[in-house]
């Protein structure tokens, strides 16, 4: 049978793989932040435009997809509007089983 030290020490040896792999993710991750950064102060005027634009594009796609689930839902974003703050009033009434109390 593994004694208790065994097992604290298996358990160790099992989270500081963990951490040595969440620490290299992470390394990873902030040099590859680190690298784009480098690449705009180093960009022509040109190239910041272009890089611009792609990231215009990359949001304008996520608003498509949106778009597309709303569509699919079967909501017409035109038909939801604004409310009175009289129509949320009486909302939160309307949930709220004290409201009747208050009086």
């Amino acid at each position: 049978t593994m004694s208790l030290w065994e097992s604290i020490k298996s358990w160790f040896r099992s989270e500081s793989t963990d951490a040595r792999e969440w620490s290299d993710d992470l390394q990873r991750d902030l040099s590859s932040v680190l690298d784009r950064k480098e690449a705009d102060l180093k960009a022509t005027a040109a190239e910041k435009l272009e890089n611009l634009q792609e990231r215009i594009s990359d949001n304008t796609d996520a608003f498509d997809d949106i778009k597309g689930k709303i569509a699919a839902a079967g909501v017409d974003p035109a038909s939801v509007g604004e409310r009175t703050a009289d129509e949320v009033d009486s909302m939160a009434d309307e949930d709220d089983p004290t409201a009747d109390e208050a009086g």
